[in-house]
């Protein structure tokens, strides 16, 4: 179980920085343009809090409820919404999903079903860069399909 924790755990941190790493464009243009407005009067600066970013996982029904125990815990620490979806046949419909362009951002899976989805191009390889040594082993092995993570 502690294991499968990790698993689960990393699959939300790879997560997370994925979308750091897309999001962080938009506060530079944010910033970038408060930058050149000049203020009528001063106005004491708040530090305002950006909306919770939405990461929506589709889960079968033993992983589901463990996520979504997170889901407070996560949206607290990481300003991440989690928005759980309880699957019953996640690789099929994921394939349907995305030609529709309605597929989730993570999908837990076996790691025996992601070679068929890695092969039909429908999963994306990802760099952990530095992070990788924040990792329990087993769980990278796991997420590992021909030398790709």
């Amino acid at each position: 179980m502690k294991i499968k924790m990790s698993m689960l755990f990393g699959a939300l941190i790879i997560a997370s920085v994925t979308l750091a790493a897309c999001g962080s464009g938009a506060t530079a243009t944010l910033e970038a343009s408060a930058a050149t407005e000049t203020p009528a009067t001063e106005v004491p600066a708040t530090e305002v809090t950006p909306p919770p970013v939405p990461l929506r996982i589709w889960a079968d029904e033993t992983y589901a409820p463990v996520l979504q125990d997170l889901e407070d815990e996560t949206l607290a620490e990481y300003n991440l919404e989690l928005v759980v979806e309880s699957k019953t046949s996640i690789p099929g419909e994921f394939e349907t999903a995305i030609s529709l362009g309605q597929a989730p951002d993570i999908i837990l899976i076996s790691h025996d079903q992601a070679g068929a989805l890695i092969t039909n191009g429908l999963l994306t390889p990802i760099d952990l860069g530095n992070k990788e040594a924040d990792f329990v082993r087993q769980a990278l092995e796991a997420c590992t399909f021909a030398g790709d993570l």
